[in-house]
């Protein structure tokens, strides 16, 4: 079921934000008009339930591979003891390879 929360901008005039969840998925969208907020509410709601539903999250397209290349950038070579050097580069590329894609 969708919900709408009627907002005020800084300027004064008011926004409509939509929520939609249907079976653990959730989608957000805010608009100047509540009629445009109640047809994408309709819409959406519809193509979460039909299951065709394309979330636009960046995190959807986010690969393992990616993951792994933002630990390399990110992290320093001697973070933790567990996993330095060499065997750290060698689990990396192991992981990479197996389900990195």
């Amino acid at each position: 079921m969708a919900k709408i929360k009627k907002r005020l901008r800084r300027n004064g005039q008011p926004s409509f934000t939509v929520e939609v969840r249907v079976c653990g998925v959730q989608s957000t969208k805010t608009f100047y008009t509540q009629k445009d907020a109640r047809n994408w509410a309709i819409v959406t709601e519809a193509a979460l339930r039909e299951g065709r539903f394309a979330g636009s999250s960046r995190s959807d397209r986010k690969t393992l591979s990616d993951a792994i290349e933002r630990f390399r950038h990110f992290t320093p070579p001697n973070a933790g003891e567990w996993l330095t050097g060499r065997s750290r580069e060698h689990f990396l590329d192991f992981w990479d390879r197996q389900k990195g894609g």
